[in-house]
C-alpha cells in the first residue's frame, strides 16, 4: 500500500513537472507533506533534491526534508521542533495539521516498541505535546497508556507493546527501514529489562 502510494506522489509530481512550465515552492512542499502523510518518509529529501536550483535552498523545503529525515531516524525530539519552526502559507495548512497527527503518530508507536514505562514529560517530548502536560496526557490516555498520578509515569499495558518490526495498525510504515533495526533492536531489549521504574533503567531509556 506504502509503495504505491508513493508511487502516486511521485508520478503527479513528474507529471506536474512536464506539464507545467514553472512549478513553486508550495507545488513542491505539497508533494513532500503529501509523502510524509502517506509515511513514506524516504522520498521526501529526493523531492527537495530534484527541485531548481533557485528554490532548492528555500527553507521550507530544506526544514520538511529535515523533519522527515529526523522523524525516520527516530530523533523525534528534535523532528516536533523543527516542525513547530516552520511557517507555512495558508494553502498548506490544512495538509500540514494532518502530517503534525501523522508524526504524533509515529512517537506514539516509538513508545509502544521501547517503553514498558516511561514520564509524563519524555512522553510529552516524544509525541511534540511538551507545551502542554494535560494534553499529553490526554493524548496518552486515549492511546492506552495508563497514568500513575504519584509518580507521573505512564505504563504502557502488555497488549500494547510493540516488536521492533510490529506498527500500530498493522500498517508497514516506510520507517521500518532495514537500516534502523540495529538502533531498534538495541533500544527495544532496555525496554524489556525487568524493574523497568528504577532510577538506572530510566537513564538508560533516556538515550
Amino acid at each position: 500500500m506504502a509503495e504505491m502510494q508513493d508511487n502516486s506522489v511521485l508520478t503527479q509530481l513528474e507529471l506536474l513537472e512536464r506539464t507545467s512550465s514553472r512549478l513553486s515552492v508550495e507545488d513542491y512542499a505539497r508533494m513532500m507533506l503529501l509523502l510524509m502523510q502517506d509515511e513514506s518518509l524516504m522520498h521526501v529529501r529526493d523531492v527537495q533534491k530534484r527541485t531548481p536550483d533557485d528554490i532548492k535552498t528555500n527553507a521550507l523545503l530544506i526544514s520538511l526534508a529535515d523533519v522527515a529525515e529526523h522523524v525516520n531516524e527516530k530523533a523525534f525530539i528534535k523532528a516536533h521542533t523543527q516542525w513547530k519552526k516552520i511557517a507555512f502559507p495558508p494553502a498548506l495548512n490544512d495538509l500540514a495539521v494532518e502530517v503534525a497527527r501523522r508524526l504524533r503518530g509515529f512517537g506514539l508507536q516509538h513508545i509502544r516498541r521501547v517503553y514498558n514505562v516511561i514520564s509524563l514529560d519524555r512522553f510529552a517530548l516524544l509525541t511534540g505535546l511538551e507545551c502542554s502536560l494535560p494534553d499529553a496526557l490526554a493524548y496518552a490516555l486515549d492511546a492506552g497508556l495508563e497514568h500513575d498520578g504519584n509518580s507521573n509515569f505512564l505504563t504502557v499495558p502488555a497488549a500494547l507493546l510493540l516488536m521492533p518490526d510490529q506498527s500500530m495498525d498493522d500498517e508497514d510504515w516506510v520507517a521500518d527501514l532495514d537500516g534502523l533495526s540495529t538502533i531498534s533492536d538495541t533500544v527495544w531489549a532496555l525496554g524489556r529489562q525487568p524493574n523497568p521504574t528504577n532510577d538506572s533503567l530510566r537513564k538508560m531509556h533516556d538515550y
